[in-house]
């Protein structure tokens, strides 16, 4: 006989089939719920809930292990004895790609052991291990052995864009992007008895926050000190602990900087060289051109100089030809009409040679020449208005030349 049907008494209608032609086993459907239920030989299969594999159409349920069963094989009488479950997939080769076990909730993807196994989860130990291990197994005859993989964690979000990745290869931690700012919060345990719980959903409750939309770093606040330290190599753990042994250190706390070594500021030049400069209002509503000669105006602002051995000469406006200014101090960004001069340092400055011929060394004052210095010749006027030396000669004409600003 090809197939075997079995009929519901009531219905008349084949709730169980056989078939030999096709190989199938057919459960349930025709108004009745299939069910595949496998017991072990000592347990009653009168009681559902004793078999160790059970599948069930109607919740769509489908357990392997646990059960329960008497060692007497009576209903009642000695301890219960179960089943730990496993759940083994294997391919078409016969290698175990994925073992699933009932015994600590743990699942193998790629290799039926722990060290072979690329991907790993261990309810147990709190244990997620993405990478290492071993690839699938070639196919038989290659003469190949497995190989390990890096770890690779992709979070997407809702249209499938990748926001979050942790790639072992290259020891990576990307977050943000596909219209996602990337940010890492820590945030301080929470102490004492009656301690309200923190919002962990407020990142301005860090007390370490990385905020890839504004490129912001900030340590410290909500009751936390804010420290930054940097250590040389040979420093030992032991001095670890010791802030003062710190090569730099910011303390958010007291709003000190306390650095070992130099401050070497090579951003300040284009080529060489840099000053030291302070933001002044300007009384110009228009800006100023770097290499300008500023002298002090009525209300405190600075004025472009117009006459020679002016006493209220205040500096030169900075950044001009390869030099920038190294230190900007007083600087208010949300005011207009403010420009840096540099105060003392080497500057590029508008110098008019037409008179007196400019050599190296030369002192300059402010001239008639609007925003030009020139050599200062008399020492009588010179007094209080100097500007600084001339760093490169200049025999005819105005022109741009480097100087050392130092007002005298």
């Amino acid at each position: 006989m090809s197939t075997v049907p079995a009929t519901d008494d009531s219905s008349s209608l084949v709730t169980v089939l056989l078939d030999g032609n096709a190989g199938d086993v057919i459960a349930g459907g025709n108004g009745q719920g299939g069910r595949l239920s496998l017991y072990p030989k000592k347990s009653n299969a009168t009681i559902p809930d004793t078999a160790i594999i059970d599948l069930r159409s109607g919740d769509g349920h489908v357990r392997i292990g646990g059960g329960f069963y008497q060692a007497s094989g009576q209903v009642t009488g000695p301890a219960v004895i179960g089943v730990d479950g496993v759940l083994s997939v294997h391919d078409k080769n016969g290698n175990r790609t994925i073992l699933a076990s009932g015994t600590d909730g743990s699942v193998l993807l790629g290799a039926d052991t722990d060290k072979d196994a690329p991907i790993r989860l261990d309810p147990g130990s709190g244990l997620l291990r993405v990478g290492g291990g071993s690839a699938p197994p070639p196919t038989p005859g290659e003469g190949q052995l497995p190989l390990g993989t890096h770890g690779l964690v992709s979070v997407y979000d809702a249209a499938k864009n990748e926001v979050i990745r942790l790639g072992a290869a290259a020891a990576n931690i990307i977050a943000g992007g596909n219209g996602h700012d990337g940010d890492l919060a820590l945030f301080a345990k929470v102490t004492g008895s009656g301690a309200a719980v923190t919002d962990t959903t407020d990142s301005d409750k860090a007390t370490i926050h990385l905020g890839g939309h504004a490129a912001t770093i900030r340590a410290g606040g909500n009751g936390q000190d804010g420290d930054l330290l940097l250590f040389a190599a040979n420093v030992s753990s032991t001095d670890i602990a010791n802030n003062a042994t710190a090569s730099i250190h910011l303390d958010g706390q007291k709003g000190n900087i306390t650095i070992s070594g130099d401050v070497v500021l090579t951003g300040a030049v284009v080529s060489s060289g840099g000053d030291c400069a302070e933001d002044f209002g300007i009384e110009e509503t228009h800006a100023v051109d770097p290499g300008t000669v500023m002298v002090i105006g009525e209300e405190g602002t600075l004025r472009a100089s117009h006459q020679a051995y002016d006493k209220r000469v205040a500096g030169v406006i900075a950044g001009a030809g390869a030099h920038r200014p190294g230190i900007v101090l007083d600087r208010v960004a949300s005011q207009a009409n403010r420009q840096p001069v540099a105060l003392f340092g080497k500057v590029y400055c508008k110098v008019d040679a037409r008179y007196s011929p400019i050599e190296v060394g030369d002192l300059l004052t402010t001239s008639a020449t609007p925003g030009y210095a020139m050599k200062a010749e008399d020492p009588a006027r010179s007094f209080g208005a100097v500007i600084g030396k001339a760093l490169r000669p200049l025999k005819e004409g105005g022109a741009l030349i480097p100087i050392l600003v130092s007002l005298q």
